[in-house]
């Protein structure tokens, strides 16, 4: 029973069942070798690993090519594979998912810069007062306390403002990105 709409790697518009499909049930479908099958999905045995399913793949398929030399002609370079779904699902979208977590890393550092500089020239603007307080005898270790304290106040006030606003948003997303893929 699939889902209404199920967009496995490629759209499929016809899912037709081998056993009731006159086309699938003619002679050429069912002794010929000229239609291959591209696709085919199928769920590992529990306890084996997509090595051991390459390995099996290969090796049936180099029985077949042997068996019918004629159909396989070695300029034709048939081969076979598996991958795992979830990578299937995901390769065209991976170098897009790339950049755009290499855009995001970007605008992170230029976030930090910046904040590290507002951080900076406040400090500057305070040179006079963190002077005088030198003065009445607070030490430079005194100061540096109470520097960090305050940027580590704002610090952690931004970093759980990030997270409580992030995590609704992640829902949100990933709700949105589960309508155009199957659970892989």
């Amino acid at each position: 029973v699939l889902e209404p709409a199920v967009p496995y790697p490629a759209e499929t518009e016809i899912i037709a069942n081998v056993v009731t499909s006159p086309h699938h049930l003619s002679a050429t479908m069912v002794t010929g070798r000229v239609h291959r099958m591209t696709e085919l999905f199928g769920r590992l045995a529990p306890g084996a690993d997509l090595a051991s399913a390459r390995a099996e793949l290969r090796a049936v398929h180099g029985a077949i090519v042997k068996e019918h030399p004629e159909a396989y002609s070695a300029k034709a370079d048939f081969q076979i594979d598996a991958v795992l779904m979830r990578d299937q699902i995901t390769s065209r979208a991976r170098t897009v998912l790339l950049v755009l977590l290499a855009a995001s890393a970007l605008v992170f550092v230029i976030a930090c810069s910046n904040v590290a500089n507002l951080i900076l020239s406040r400090t500057v603007r305070r040179e006079g007062e963190l002077a005088i307080r030198a003065a009445l005898g607070a030490s430079r270790s005194a100061l540096r306390r109470t520097l960090l304290a305050e940027s580590l106040l704002l610090c952690g006030a931004g970093a759980t403002l990030g997270v409580l606003s992030a995590r609704p948003m992640v829902a949100i997303l990933a709700r949105y990105a589960a309508r155009f893929s199957v659970r892989a």
